[in-house]
């Protein structure tokens, strides 16, 4: 008889446990969380890469509901972040501050609430409290900028850095918190049904009159979206 094969598992520390039992997290908070433990922790591994696109096929929540409330995360320090070459974006969970404050565990922000595999909307309208956070730590996590190379993991910035290189140009590198806005920018258009064809059509006319000492930034061309598609800006960056 052959012998059982067992189920894979993922191995979770107590203290770990202990805080997200108490922890006041909303529920996208909560699953990228878990993703990032499924995927560092059950592969016996401090650090994990993580795209925007890869937590968004994990948690099923909207790609700027992931880039807000992991932006959240890195501030108050519960993720640690930082990169390895060709802009790889690897996590990790922040064990100082989470070891040091299972006693201490976040008083305000919202419950879980919302279904599985969908985003929870916030209750109180403000991110869980930061006073269990120590001060360096959360320091430096807000004053640690990365530039990066701006990747096309999403179809309307493929569509736009495809017209750039054929200006021969490259996009000048962003800021992950430029990359957020741009994301959240894209998906906001796409809220108001504008297709892939109405944005190369536009990102067209773009290049046709751009001047040629201009770098070709995305964010200039996104800031005159609300004109070109005659809608509101989803946030002024």
């Amino acid at each position: 008889m052959m012998a059982e094969k067992k189920e894979p598992f993922v191995s979770v520390p107590h203290w770990l446990m202990d805080y997200l039992m108490k922890a006041k997290f909303n529920m996208t908070q909560y699953q990228i969380l878990l993703t990032v433990i499924r995927y560092t922790y059950g592969f016996n591994k401090e650090w994990g890469q993580f795209s925007i696109s890869f937590l968004v096929q994990k948690t099923g929540a909207a790609r700027s509901r992931v880039t807000e409330e992991l932006k959240t995360l890195k501030e108050l320090g519960i993720l640690n972040e930082r990169y390895e070459e060709k802009n790889k974006r690897l996590f990790r969970i922040n064990d100082k501050v989470m070891r040091s404050n299972v006693t201490e565990m976040l008083q305000e922000g919202s419950p879980p609430s919302g279904t599985t595999g969908g985003p929870s909307s916030r209750t109180s309208g403000s991110p869980p409290s930061r006073t269990h956070i120590k001060k360096d730590f959360k320091e430096k996590d807000i004053k640690e900028k990365h530039y990066i190379a701006l990747e096309s993991d999403d179809h309307f910035i493929e569509i736009y850095l495809n017209h750039l290189s054929q200006k021969k140009k490259k996009h000048p590198r962003v800021t992950e918190e430029q990359r957020e806005w741009i994301i959240n920018q894209i998906e906001h258009l796409r809220e108001y049904e504008v297709t892939a064809a109405d944005w190369e059509e536009q990102v067209k006319d773009h290049f046709e009159h751009l001047p040629k000492n201009n770098n070709g930034n995305i964010i200039a061309f996104l800031h005159a979206s609300h004109r070109r598609f005659d809608i509101g800006m989803y946030d002024q960056f």
